[in-house]
């Protein structure tokens, strides 16, 4: 046994003294490492190809199921407020881009919450409050691809998630009649706007955020009629060129604050009668802490003044002149009489009245008798507007207010927004 061993040491040692190695025991050794590193780097390999080929197409995926739903929230957004006619397109484009046997099919499931679209006034998820003319479609679309070497380690496939936000604007200018109370909170009139009579031409468009009902004969509305809750038409000969449709409910398009108006001094109430005499006033802006009364014919107020009315305002009689003149009252606003006012024309701009009365059962600003033509806003943010009697004529400027009737014959506005088509864009947002 020793000499077989010495025998092996002595044949070892003479292969170290010629410089040679005996490997026989390392070879078999190497042998099982190089087998493991075999398998190891072969598992590498497989990996590299599975995912040099399965993640690309995941990658193509997810920019497919982009583009999808970028293309669908714009067709979507372009058709709001119709919440229906979104909802379709967006379907229509996904289908369009998903056709049986499609490589990458994207799917949008309004059902599960995939489509979200939200209206003037409202908050948006990490977004903002929109604006009057402002409304914004969100779409979720999804798209599993299937891998073809990953399920070798368990993975059979990939579903991607994308989004997208189309903001629409749609500027339109003031509507002509804007009535702000809804459909479950009517005040002083069950009808946010009521038109009765004949021949009222309303060359705009009308939004309630409640009812709207006209009566009569002979109306004309250019533009589209929005309602929250009914819209009634009795009569005939109606025109309603840019047809009637529920709308959502909207906040003001203007917020006009008393402060707003910084006034320059401060006087007394204002008591004027008999005929053609000067109604005081003369500054930029005239604070007034009484009422302002004004009785007879013919009077003239100052151009270029705003009235800021503590109290009521009464204009009664005929033919007085307020041209380049803006009333803002605490109290109510009436004009009565027969061509009460001529050649009415804002001191501030756009803005001929504005009444902030509140508590009142009676309307914030009115208008009775005839052959009054105005130009400007007329705004009554806690109150209802009311034209009584015929020709009464609103150029350039809106009516808006808690509610908004106009009773007689020849009743006209001119909105702010006539003469083209209003301006619409959509854009993506994210």
């Amino acid at each position: 046994m020793q000499s077989e061993l010495t025998l092996g040491r002595c044949k070892t040692e003479r292969h170290a003294r010629k410089g040679l190695v005996c490997t026989r025991s390392r070879v078999r050794r190497r042998r099982g490492v190089v087998a493991v590193y075999f398998v190891l780097m072969l598992v590498v390999l497989l990996l590299c190809v599975a995912f040099a080929v399965d993640m690309p197409r995941v990658m193509i995926s997810a920019q497919r199921t982009q583009d999808v739903c970028d293309a669908a929230v714009l067709a979507g957004a372009a058709v709001l407020p119709d919440s229906a006619a979104a909802i379709q397109q967006v379907q229509a484009i996904a289908a369009a881009n998903s056709p049986e046997g499609a490589k990458f099919p994207v799917a949008i499931d309004p059902a599960q919450g995939d489509v979200q679209w939200y209206g003037p006034g409202q908050d948006v998820p990490n977004y903002r409050t929109l604006g009057a003319d402002e409304r914004v479609l969100w779409v979720r679309a999804s798209s599993y691809t299937r891998y073809f070497f990953l399920p070798v380690i368990g993975r059979r496939g990939m579903t991607v998630t994308r989004q997208a936000m189309a903001l629409l604007t749609k500027a339109s200018g003031l509507a002509c009649i804007f009535s702000k109370d809804n459909a479950e909170d009517q005040k002083n009139s069950e009808w946010g706007v009521l038109v009765t009579g004949s021949g009222a031409s309303i060359d705009g468009r009308i939004h309630a955020n409640g009812k709207i009902k006209f009566t009569g004969s002979g109306h004309t509305v250019t533009k589209q009629v929005e309602y929250r809750g009914e819209f009634r038409e009795t009569g005939s000969g109606n025109d309603f060129q840019g047809g009637y449709a529920e709308g959502e409910v909207e906040p003001y398009p203007v917020n006009y604050q008393w402060s707003d108006f910084p006034y320059s001094y401060s006087r007394g109430a204002i008591k004027v009668t008999g005929s053609g005499k000067q109604v005081p006033g003369g500054a930029s802006r005239v604070h007034v802490t009484g009422d302002l009364t004004v009785s007879g014919s013919g009077h003239t107020f100052p151009s270029g003044t705003t009235y800021l009315v503590d109290g009521d305002v009464t204009v009664n009689g005929s033919g007085h002149v307020l041209d380049g003149i803006t009333i803002i009252a605490k109290g109510s606003i009436d004009f009565n009489g027969s061509g009460c006012a001529q050649d009415i024309s804002p001191n501030e701009p756009g803005i001929f009245l504005i009444s902030y009365e509140e508590g009142s059962n009676q309307p914030s600003i009115t208008f009775n008798g005839s052959g009054h033509n105005c130009t400007g806003v007329i705004f009554a943010p806690t109150g209802d507007i009311d034209f009584n009697g015929s020709g009464q004529m609103v150029y350039q400027g809106s009516l808006i207010g808690r509610s908004v009737t106009a009773n007689g014959s020849g009743f006209t506005v001119q909105g702010i927004d006539t003469g083209g088509e209003a301006e619409t864009t959509v854009q993506l947002v994210w």
